[in-house]
């Protein structure tokens, strides 16, 4: 009885990550806020299980309406289950990103396992050198572990905490509550259309306000 529960709240949360990430599930409208974003790289987006690059559609609108250049925002899809290795995936995108357009270092955003995704590429490959801020949102908590700070190098890293929570307690690294309880998945997937989360995300890749 336990495995079937488990299986339907699995299930459900898939559901729920594609609902907002295919737009069955409409997000808040971009706002037209006072964001500055003096000194914008590029930003690479990367969503969570069972979502897809569709899923910050909501958030880039934001994004572009705030000034920040519309051919700096950068998404991937990472398709696979919990035990799937995206560094590979993670360290071409990157790379392409930087030989496009020329910038020597880019910043990060990770949703869920998106954001464990991000992690397991700093510390496993050659993310120290390559990105300038990462902001992990609801970071997922399956495999996470304290990680020195020798491994987050000089990247400034933002875990903004809701549902999940995020283990992944890097020292020296800015904890940013949304200021709201997350009770359930529905909640922990809707945080990329949560506007009080995107102003969070803002401040964490470099915007002044």
């Amino acid at each position: 009885m336990k495995k079937i529960l488990a299986l339907i709240l699995v299930m459900t949360f898939v559901f729920v990550c594609n609902a907002f990430s295919m737009g069955w599930i409409p997000g808040p409208p971009a706002p037209q806020g006072e964001t500055a974003f003096t000194n914008p790289v590029p930003v690479l987006l990367v969503h969570g299980l069972g979502g897809n690059s569709n899923g910050w559609n909501s958030y880039k609108r934001h994004l572009i309406s705030a000034g920040f250049p519309e051919n700096l925002i950068y998404t991937v899809d990472l398709s696979g289950s919990l035990c799937t290795d995206f560094t590979a995936k993670i360290h071409d995108t990157v790379n392409t990103i930087i030989d496009l357009t020329g910038f020597e270092k880019i910043d990060c955003v990770g949703h869920s396992r998106g954001a464990r995704n991000l992690m397991q590429y700093i510390a496993n490959d050659e993310g120290l050198d390559k990105i300038r801020n990462f902001v992990s949102v609801d970071g997922y908590l399956c495999g996470c572990g304290d990680l020195p700070a020798e491994v987050i190098g000089d990247i400034k890293y933002t875990s903004i905490v809701g549902y999940l929570g995020d283990c992944a307690k890097i020292s020296g690294s800015d904890i940013v509550s949304t200021g709201k309880k997350y009770r359930s998945m529905l909640d922990h997937a809707a945080m990329i259309m949560d506007s009080a989360v995107w102003q969070l995300i803002d401040v964490g890749i470099g915007a002044e306000f």
